[in-house]
């Protein structure tokens, strides 16, 4: 063959003689062998460049894998010694009738995908997000197209490269950038553990830069939109789980299985709440029942916690129980009812009362009577609510309302003197059971204890008149002389007692009329 049409191999490329090639100072445009294939018809007359898997060689023609253009040459094509996967071929596009094709100008030997892969990825920044998002869209494109599992996998890794990079980018200082990158991998179709992780790891940190409720708000609601299992309450919190996760909540998420990942996501709403709820507390727990019950309410996995909030409310209520108005001093002592501290809030109830009694003045006879029912119903304290009537009354001798209070204690005023129902009752009682030990009548016996001091009587005479029935009973106590008992008995009482009684001469006819 003459030398003139002898191809000529430069590096690992074939170009053919130069009489053959078309002068161009235009560069050549670039294809792969899918853009081609969407263009080539636009490119008649044109020279081009188009980069592909081969096919088949042969003398006179290359055919590059899913191609759509056949590539011809004029002259004899000799085949590159080494085996080759991937080729490059300069030509210009031609058109015979209906039929398409290149006449090839040149071409050489290219690195096969994997290859460049590997190639552009040694010359690219790692720690740039969006380079690697671009070299996994070129070797997705491809793998999509030669429909290659290797080059899609390579696509992935790359991907998950990048996620990595705008991870690192963001940690601890741009949770929305950790958000959007958890979208980006939902678009690549990454699994979904690593989404999840993502937007853990965009939540935590929310927790940690939050400043105010408004904050909190919006992590909340983020974790409950995005974290499965957050709002379900546990019985109680996995002690080394959760000391684990307080410690390091990253690493330990990274470390635990997708399993149990749904108790994390419940620690960290529960931490949340609590967080928002202790924004809201005030610090003197004020408002302690409050957020006490708000815990309980949303988060039982802190009941605990809740406890002590009230035992620290009921406490800063009570130190303060001198200011307190009356509302507050009873729901203040309901509290404490409610936590089974019924002593206690009787106490603090006693202590306002104190507190107001030496704040009246001393004609204020309302206000003194209003504080004995205080005492009296609330405390049922009658006894403390008499002392202090009677007190009153020593000041205020026999004013009525003073003395209408103590008869509905019970009390009743005897020789000048205040004293209970049931005390004067036993005083009487005491006397009576010395009278009768002696076989002595006094004033107040009952017709049970006359006849057990007398003896049945020898006569008895009964009379019966408006609501009340009398009686008189005559023992002989000697040949001459008769003891006279008069007994009452109201209509409303089941005895008679001794009204008045004393001894006069016996009369020959029957006992006196009366």
């Amino acid at each position: 063959m003459n030398g003139r049409w002898m191809m000529t191999f430069v590096v690992l490329g074939v170009v053919l003689p130069a009489a053959a090639q078309h002068a161009s100072a235009a560069p050549l445009r670039s294809f792969t062998v899918e853009q081609f294939n969407e263009s080539y018809k636009k490119w008649v007359g044109r020279d081009v460049r188009v980069s592909g898997r081969r096919s088949s060689f042969g003398p006179h023609q290359i055919r590059l894998l899913k191609c759509d253009v056949p590539f011809r040459s004029k002259f004899r094509l000799k085949k590159p010694q080494k085996d080759f996967t991937n080729v490059q071929i300069d030509g210009r596009v031609m058109r015979r009738g209906r039929n398409y094709f290149v006449q090839i100008r040149g071409f050489h030997v290219i690195k096969s995908d994997e290859q460049q892969f590997e190639s552009r990825k040694s010359r690219m920044n790692r720690n740039s997000a969006a380079e690697w998002y671009d070299l996994a869209k070129w070797a997705e494109q491809l793998g999509r197209f030669y429909d290659d599992a290797k080059l899609l996998e390579l696509s992935r890794e790359a991907n998950e490269r990048g996620i990595d990079a705008g991870r690192r980018a963001a940690r601890g200082k741009d949770a929305t950038a950790l958000k959007k990158l958890a979208v980006t991998a939902k678009d690549f179709d990454l699994p979904e553990s690593l989404q999840l992780s993502l937007l853990h790891e965009a939540y935590v940190l929310m927790r940690q830069q939050a400043k105010n409720q408004g904050d909190f708000e919006r992590a909340i609601s983020g974790v409950s939109r995005d974290l499965p299992g957050c709002e379900t309450p546990l019985q109680k919190f996995n002690t080394d789980l959760r000391k684990q996760y307080e410690s390091d909540p990253l690493a330990t998420y990274e470390q635990t299985s997708s399993g149990r990942r749904k108790l994390l996501h419940r620690m960290l709403m529960a931490e949340l709440v609590l967080a928002s709820l202790q924004s809201e507390l005030d610090k003197n727990f004020a408002n302690g029942f409050e957020i006490a019950n708000n815990i309980e309410q949303e988060i039982p996995e802190y009941r605990d916690l809740a406890q002590q909030y009230r035992k620290q409310a009921l406490a800063a209520r009570t130190r303060e129980v001198a200011t307190l108005s009356k509302s507050e001093i009873l729901a203040l002592k309901q509290d404490y009812e409610s936590q089974q501290q019924p002593k206690k809030g009787a106490e603090v109830f006693e202590a306002w009362l104190e507190v107001r009694l030496r704040r009246l003045d001393s004609d204020d006879i309302t206000g003194l009577i209003n504080v004995a029912d205080e005492f009296a119903d609330r405390l049922d304290r009658p006894d403390r609510a008499a002392k202090l009537l009677i007190k009153a009354d020593r000041r205020n001798a026999d004013d009525p309302q003073i003395a209408a209070k103590l008869e509905q204690l019970g009390y009743r005023k005897k020789r000048g003197k205040w004293v209970s129902e049931m005390a004067d009752e036993e005083e009487e009682k005491s006397e009576i059971e010395l009278a009768m030990q002696k076989g002595l009548l006094i004033k107040g016996m009952t017709a049970v204890q006359v006849r057990k001091t007398l003896g049945v009587p020898l006569k008895r005479l009964r009379m019966a008149s408006q609501g009340a029935i009398s009686e008189v009973w005559t023992y002989e106590t000697s040949p001459i002389t008769r003891m006279v008992v008069f007994l009452r008995r109201q209509s409303n009482n089941r005895e008679s007692r001794v009204v008045e009684f004393g001894e006069v001469k016996a009369a020959r006819s029957a006992e006196p009329a009366f």
